[in-house]
């Protein structure tokens, strides 16, 4: 069965969204043109001979617009998702239309497009789309406030989530979503003690009878396998229906669902899963550890003749350490101990001053003096950019620890290697000499609960304060 009630309003919604594209694309044309032959008259902008050949580009770029909005999901239901959402989605929808709109005029050789009119027609597109759409969304807003355009919801449980989302419903009477009742089987538990309309054997009987536009289904996870006939009716019925991810006890993780060839997948995520922020991400650690790396190579050459003359041993110290997912590599540093630290740290085992799994000494006897000043500039990290550059490290995440450091880890410490470690993190720019073992993974997992690409940026300015300071390290 297909679903028709809300479609009037859907074509309405394809057609306004199409409106808004012409008259951007006849305006930027407009701009375009003027910025070109310098005439602000309408009317002999478009008695132009050349007008005709640019109005009918608007079909192919009305049609683009059109596909990519379905793609990016922009007509699925809008009841529950933000405005910020949407005008992230218009502007992805934005860049993939004018992708392929230069595509089609590259191919079919169309010349009279150029990369201006593309600039003007995106600075007059996106804006235009953006304030339409929360336009339209503080108008559905309005008019559900008032009991209209709502759909009807009926919810199978009655414990906490069930409870919850009850909750949200009733703060959020914008969504248009209006609860008619429960249905469950459990007597034990329940969170919700009123308009309980049956049990799950009656649901056919409740759909016939009620008017019923989604079904969510907010039960603990042991009765999925008994609900899966009631799905099924639902879905011979025409009805929407909506499953809770939300059914096993987690705190920190998110849940998102997605497919594999087709084979409907739930995934639970505890870690940054933004593809698009974490590319951004791995192109911004690229640029700045390439530039550094040339940039810095003279500073590369005084220091290792330094360390070269001042002790014997590798300019390099490479150490085994563990990164993203439990990935082991080696982390190189410039050599500020003696080339027998390693051999000489038992011996110093009682002198550690840092709880945990980790050795850490103030006065450590086995730093040599230039790798006392190296160390206070923090030079002696630099080489790490070439783990960077491999992509084996970030500039910013949780610092990498040791293999017998992870094999001491809780449950609970093993989640910072959910993101790719960094040169620096909010540990070091927040006095990690002082900092307990305990506090640090506190610190990480704030970090990667926390993860934005303006987190980063805010990390790597007070980084240049503490290394300017020369405060924090050992």
């Amino acid at each position: 069965m297909v679903k028709q009630q809300g479609m009037t309003g859907l074509l309405l919604m394809i057609l306004c969204d199409m409106l808004v594209v012409m008259t951007s694309y006849l305006l930027a044309l407009y701009f375009y043109i003027y910025f070109e032959v310098g005439e602000w008259n309408v009317a002999k902008i478009f008695k132009m001979p050349v007008i005709a050949d640019y109005l009918i580009l608007v079909i192919p770029i009305v049609f683009l617009y059109w596909s990519s909005f379905i793609s990016c999901g922009l007509y699925s239901s809008v009841r529950i998702e933000s405005f910020l959402r949407h005008a992230y989605l218009v502007c992805k929808a934005s860049v993939i239309s004018l992708v392929f709109f230069i595509t089609f005029t590259f191919f079919t050789d169309i010349t009279l497009i150029t990369k201006s009119f593309y600039i003007i027609f995106l600075v007059v597109v996106v804006p235009m789309l953006t304030v339409f759409r929360l336009s339209l969304k503080m108008f559905l807003k309005f008019i559900r406030e008032k009991g209209y355009n709502y759909h009807t919801i009926l919810v199978i449980g009655t414990g906490k989530v069930a409870s919850n989302i009850a909750e949200k419903l009733q703060r959020h009477q914008e969504f248009g979503l209006k609860l008619i009742g429960y249905i469950d089987d459990e007597i034990d538990n329940k969170m919700v003690k009123e308009n309980i309309l049956g049990k799950i054997k009656d649901i056919p009987n409740i759909l016939h009878k009620e008017v019923v536009d989604e079904v969510i289904f907010a039960v603990p996870w042991r009765l999925y396998e008994d609900i899966e006939e009631s799905i099924r009716i639902c879905e011979l019925e025409g009805v929407m229906v909506r499953i809770v991810t939300d059914i096993f006890k987690k705190s920190l993780a998110r849940t998102t669902a997605s497919e594999i060839d087709g084979i409907p997948i739930l995934t639970i995520d505890s870690g940054p899963s933004e593809e698009l922020k974490l590319a951004i991400k791995r192109a911004f650690d690229i640029v700045v550890s390439l530039v550094y790396l040339v940039g810095l190579s003279s500073l590369f050459l005084l220091v290792a003749i330094l360390i070269k003359i001042s002790s014997k041993g590798p300019v390099l110290f490479k150490q085994e350490r563990v990164g993203l997912n439990g990935r082991r590599f080696l982390m190189l540093k410039f050599r500020s101990m003696r080339a027998d630290a390693e051999k000489l740290k038992k011996d110093l085992a009682e002198l550690n001053e840092t709880n945990g799994p980790v050795f850490k000494i103030k006065k450590d006897p086995r730093v040599t003096k230039v790798g006392r000043v190296i160390r206070k500039l923090s030079i002696d990290e630099l080489p790490q950019l070439w783990n960077v550059l491999k992509g084996e490290m970030s500039l910013i995440g949780p610092r990498p620890p040791l293999p017998n450091e992870v094999e001491k880890y809780n449950i609970w410490h093993r989640r910072r290697l959910s993101l790719r470690p960094g040169i620096t993190c909010i540990w070091q720019v927040s006095g990690r000499s002082d900092v307990s073992f305990e506090k640090w993974m506190e610190m990480d997992m704030e970090y990667i609960d926390n993860w934005s690409l303006w987190l980063d940026f805010k990390i790597l300015l007070k980084t240049i304060v503490v290394v300017a300071k020369g405060t924090g390290s050992y």
